[in-house]
């Protein structure tokens, strides 16, 4: 074989050479994408696990929150496009509050650093879950849960047919909920090992990570304010989380005449209830018993009570209030300590 032709051989194999090597990287790179989705998957099944063995009775199955607030919230969502400092934000926040508990509130502490039942492994499959809104998972988790339930529960009830006992009741789909009346079970935690400040958790609460695009959102803030519907004279509205989780939204003044028509409405997933208190203490500084609600008899007097309202609740009322300040405040066990009162003066 002639110099030439040994030439036009070796560029061929280099050139066949490289194609395969080509071929075989890019079919790695594949692979590797491939195998990270499907290890993600992975861990977020045992997150929706997990989350459904300990988490659905206070938040809800999709976690919509119960007697505790709600998790699939667009605030504690990232996407691809999230930069890496906030989304490391989120995360901080969801595995130390998962890690820690949060003080004057149900959520206990977890981690079995600090005497809980998880391990920080465990801890993070649920925030990679929350984060990733995967809620699909725990239902699906919920329903395999059942299916056991309802074999064990056939097997009883056959057993006690043939021994003429008396039949358990049959296991319901939405067994995992707790309620208002189950939190008398329930311990508050007190401490904590890393309570967050209002201004982190405010921070969080406001993400949008789902905003439209650029030009939409400059074209909203463009757009006019819209105005808001005044309540007609004598009628003072009062919403419960429609600003935020824990706020009470209310005007700071009010005044009247003489009777005063009292609307109350709850926007929020968690259940919330409303009270007026009369008092001569500062509004941050109400006594609070050992279940984490104000302590009435101590705080003052309570001129109206509403309902525990769930969400989308509706509650009105007539009521005589004298001229002078009042506290508005919720007293479902743990929100008086996240802030949720509010100072009103009547006129």
């Amino acid at each position: 074989m002639n110099t030439s032709k040994q030439v036009n051989a070796m560029i061929g194999l280099l050139f066949i050479a490289f194609l395969f090597f080509g071929g075989y990287i890019a079919r790695e790179q594949l692979r590797a994408e491939e195998a990270s989705v499907h290890q993600n998957e992975e861990l977020v099944h045992r997150g929706a696990e997990l989350f459904h063995n300990n988490c659905v009775s206070c938040h809800g199955l999709v976690g919509e929150g119960n007697i505790g607030p709600a998790l699939n919230s667009d605030f504690f969502r990232t996407t691809e496009s999230t930069p890496d400092g906030e989304a490391r934000e989120v995360y901080t926040y969801l595995f130390n509050t998962l890690s820690c508990g949060r003080s004057g509130a149900y959520m206990p502490l977890w981690s079995e650093r600090f005497g809980g039942s998880m391990s920080e492994t465990q801890i993070d499959y649920i925030v990679k879950l929350i984060m990733q809104g995967r809620w699909d998972l725990v239902g699906h988790a919920n329903e395999e849960h059942f299916e056991h339930k309802l074999e064990s529960w056939e097997i009883q009830k056959a057993d006690a047919e043939r021994r003429g006992g008396a039949i358990p009741d049959r296991p319901e789909l939405t067994d995992y909920l707790s309620t208002i009346e189950d939190t008398a079970n329930l311990s508050v935690t007190a401490d904590n090992c890393g309570q967050y400040s209002m201004d982190t958790r405010s921070k969080i609460y406001a993400r949008t990570p789902f905003a439209a695009d650029t030009s939409s959102v400059d074209a909203a803030q463009d757009a006019p304010a819209p105005v808001a519907t005044e309540a007609p004279p004598g009628v003072l509205v009062v919403d419960l989380a429609k600003d935020g989780p824990y706020a009470i939204t209310a005007p700071d003044t009010f005044a009247t005449t003489g009777e005063i028509t009292l609307q109350v409405k709850n926007y929020a997933a968690l259940i919330h209830n409303l009270r007026v208190l009369r008092t001569d203490l500062s509004p941050d500084g109400l006594p609070t018993n050992d279940q984490a609600m104000v302590d009435i008899e101590a705080a003052g007097e309570i001129l109206y009570s509403s309902d525990d309202l769930q969400n989308g609740g509706e509650e009105e009322a007539s009521l005589s209030l004298d001229p002078g300040t009042y506290v508005l405040f919720c007293n479902i066990p743990g929100h008086y300590q996240l802030r949720m009162y509010k100072t009103i003066t009547i006129e």
